[in-house]
């Protein structure tokens, strides 16, 4: 999901506590120092200045009730053919699920690093999709009916939106 919610990684209706609560667990998380300490999914966490900022930003914005509610109005305001809440999240390149490699032992989405060539340092779980879209509460990013995804180089700072699809909604 490309909005300041999925950075912090709470719910639309997180309260001002879990909001707290979340921003400072991500910030020891990303931490430089905390780094060599940490591992998840045994890969290195990646605090950079990048990440340390937009989890900053997130939390200015979310924490402030009428930025919020205006930040919220943005996510469901069409502007173009993009919706407010990507313009906010400016900077990120928007990909298509179907750029990445699958590999089908792994059940990983795999993609090389425009910027540092590191080889699959884009890597996306088919949980880390269907938990994207229970964050989303089922309800799609973008009015085509697509879910994005924030996800980061395990090797560099660079981060990628991500555009999918729910596949079992067109099974229905």
């Amino acid at each position: 999901m490309s909005s300041y919610y999925s950075v912090l990684g709470i719910k639309k209706n997180a309260t001002e506590k879990d909001l707290k609560k979340s921003y400072r667990t991500k910030l020891l998380l990303l931490h430089p120092d905390k780094q060599n300490q940490r591992k998840d999914n045994n890969r290195p966490l990646r605090g950079t200045v990048d990440n340390l900022q937009l989890v900053r930003e997130a939390y200015q914005i979310l924490i402030d009730p009428i930025k919020r509610a205006n930040y919220d109005k943005s996510l469901n305001t069409k502007s173009g053919n993009n919706n407010l809440g990507a313009e906010l999240a400016s900077g990120l390149e928007t990909v298509s699920l179907d750029d990445f490699d699958f590999n089908e032992d792994s059940v990983m989405w795999l993609r090389d690093c425009p910027r540092c060539n590191s080889k699959k340092s884009f890597e996306i779980s088919e949980n880390d999709l269907v938990k994207n879209i229970s964050l989303c509460e089922g309800i799609p990013d973008d009015f085509d009916g697509a879910y994005n995804l924030v996800i980061q180089c395990n090797s560099c700072s660079l981060w990628l939106r991500v555009k999918y699809y729910d596949l079992d909604e067109d099974d229905e």
